[in-house]
C-alpha cells in the first residue's frame, strides 16, 4: 500500500469509528457500497475526488485531514470537534439534565477548573455510578 493511500484507510477508519459510524451507514450516506469503504480502509480502493468530498462531509471533515499522515497528533482533531463529539455523545448517554449541565460546563472555556479537595465526596469516588443511568434507561 502506499503513503496516501495508507494515510487515507487510518483516518477514515479513525473518524469513522470515533463519530460511532457504520461501514454500512457511511456507505449509505455517501452514495456508495459497504465494500468499497471496506476497501477504503484496507488500502485496496482509493475515491474520487468527489467520492473523497462525499465521505469527508459525511464525516464531518475537511477532505484534505483524510490525507495527511496519522502519525502527526494535531491534524484530525480540532478542539470544537472533540467538544462537539463529547456533547453529542452526552447526549445519547446522559439524562437531559445532566447532558444540559455538561454543555454548560463545556461552553465555558474560560471557567476555573473544578477541584477536589481532600475530604470530598468527589474524592473518595473518582469514577461516577453510571450502574443508576443502566437501570434509568435499560
Amino acid at each position: 500500500m502506499d503513503y496516501i493511500r495508507y494515510c487515507l484507510s487510518n483516518n477514515l477508519r479513525q473518524r469513522r469509528i470515533t463519530l460511532q459510524i457504520s461501514q454500512e451507514d457511511l456507505a449509505h450516506r455517501s452514495g456508495v457500497s459497504p465494500g468499497f469503504i471496506a476497501n477504503l480502509e484496507t488500502g485496496r480502493n482509493f475515491p474520487s475526488s468527489e467520492i473523497l468530498l462525499r465521505i469527508a462531509s459525511v464525516l464531518q471533515i475537511e477532505p484534505y485531514k483524510l490525507l495527511m499522515d496519522p502519525e502527526r497528533q494535531d491534524v484530525v482533531y480540532t478542539q470544537e470537534e472533540i467538544l462537539q463529539w463529547i456533547k453529542e455523545s452526552a447526549a445519547r448517554l446522559l439524562d437531559r439534565d445532566h447532558a444540559e449541565k455538561l454543555y454548560e460546563d463545556l461552553g465555558s472555556p474560560d471557567r476555573e477548573p473544578d477541584t477536589v479537595e481532600p475530604g470530598d465526596d468527589m474524592a473518595a469516588e473518582p469514577y461516577p455510578d453510571f450502574t443508576e443511568l443502566d437501570d434509568e434507561h435499560g
